[in-house]
């Protein structure tokens, strides 16, 4: 059985998970041979006790990233879970991502990302981290954090923003929908990532000439 992953930074988008209960999330499309797995992330004791509701009212079935005896910092693609000592249920449709440091390295098992804290007036998170794989990052509104970037990968049309959870659940469809489009924004997300880090390293150098070498 392949697997694919859909997954998001949904700590403080408390809004998203009514819907997952009415289908908006595209792990309701039917894909053959492929089995779903949603990803939440909250990072916090209480956050994850929340957000575990939230799960458990939408009649999903989950488990929490601590409940799996996998050492920290080294979270495994479900498919080799059962190698790694760790067991997930067939029965299981959302990982509970509990843990801290974690969700980039997961991303490039996935097969669409919602970068969360952004459906709400939080100023959303890192885009970066999912598109350094290739993932087109999906985000709300509110992304004052991250503004200059996020407006540049919508300009490239290498992410997607949305104004509702019902949007970003239309946006997966479409995406994985249409092979040919993933990759092109896929392609371009990667390649502004690319660019972003050489950027960095070109400034870095253009301070160093002003520090004069080191001691």
């Amino acid at each position: 059985m392949g697997l694919t992953k859909l997954g998001w930074n949904a700590e403080r988008d408390e809004q998203f998970a009514p819907h997952l209960a009415k289908g908006f999330v595209p792990a309701r499309v039917a894909v053959e041979d492929k089995h779903f797995y949603r990803v939440w992330t909250a990072e916090a004791e209480l956050s994850a006790q929340v957000t575990g509701k939230f799960i458990h009212e939408s009649r999903r079935k989950f488990i929490r990233r601590s409940e799996l005896s996998i050492p920290a910092g080294k979270a495994q693609p479900a498919t080799s879970a059962a190698s790694n000592g760790a067991s997930i249920p067939d029965d299981v449709t959302v990982l509970l991502l509990d843990s801290i440091g974690e969700l980039a390295s997961l991303y490039q098992h996935a097969d669409g990302a919602f970068v969360g804290g952004s459906l709400v007036e939080a100023g959303g998170h890192n885009i970066l981290e999912p598109a350094a794989f290739g993932k087109i990052p999906v985000f709300g509104p509110s992304m004052e954090n991250f503004a200059e970037m996020a407006s540049r990968f919508v300009a490239a049309k290498a992410a997607v923003q949305v104004e509702s959870p019902e949007d970003a659940g239309v946006a997966w469809i479409e995406l994985l929908r249409d092979p040919e489009r993933q990759r092109a924004m896929s392609e371009t997300a990667k390649r502004l990532v690319d660019e972003s880090r050489g950027a960095t390293a070109r400034a870095m150098e253009e301070i160093a000439k002003y520090l004069g070498p080191s001691a």
